[in-house]
């Protein structure tokens, strides 16, 4: 674990390797999974505004971050400010990709999610200058099934309809984008669902 939820906020982490998953309590469910964190991402900025963080963070794999200490910053020499332009300007894209996320996923059935959520972690390691089309999918099934809010058995079934239909090829973590345009219909509702 990296921090927990509602734990008093201490730091902003940057993933510098691995993967992480960001995690709320579920009354009745356990937890449910809210994001994941890959390398070069910020972790735990929200919790700057309330001074606790709102979720917890685990680690996916074995990875690193550096620990950003705000409170430690003026001792480094180095303006505040800048940082803190920074990170508003971060925290505005991640609230606009949330809000464009939570009501395209209410109205999307779950070839439509599944679609749109492999297209982004493709995005996400093409802004990082990483292969986008070979992904490594260090998140198990339950967990994207619980981001997503789906059925794990769902998640599987679709995957497997996904590398039937050609749009996909999966062995075991690793996942190849063989038709990314296939699979943008797919997510952008412009293809019949897969049978």
């Amino acid at each position: 674990m990296l921090f927990s939820a509602d734990q008093p906020f201490e730091a902003v982490y940057a993933a510098k390797s691995g993967s992480f998953k960001a995690m709320v309590s579920d009354v009745g469910r356990g937890e449910r999974v809210v994001g994941f964190f890959l390398a070069g991402d910020l972790i735990g900025a929200e919790g700057i505004a309330n001074q606790c963080y709102s979720y917890g963070v685990r680690a996916l794999e074995q990875g690193s971050v550096c620990m950003l200490q705000l409170a430690r910053l003026e001792e480094t020499g180095r303006s505040i400010e800048v940082l803190q332009r920074a990170l508003i300007e971060m925290l505005g894209h991640e609230v606009a990709l949330n809000h464009l996320l939570t009501s395209s996923l209410m109205q999307q059935n779950a070839e439509q999610r599944l679609a749109a959520f492999i297209i982004s972690l493709s995005n996400r390691m093409a802004t990082r200058g990483l292969a986008s089309d070979r992904l490594w999918l260090s998140m198990s099934r339950s967990d994207i099934a619980s981001y997503l809010g789906l059925a794990r058995e769902t998640v599987s079934r679709v995957l497997t309809r996904f590398q039937n239909a050609g749009l996909i090829g999966l062995r075991k973590h690793y996942l190849k984008l063989l038709n990314r345009r296939g699979l943008e219909r797919v997510a952008f509702a412009r293809w019949l669902p897969l049978r």
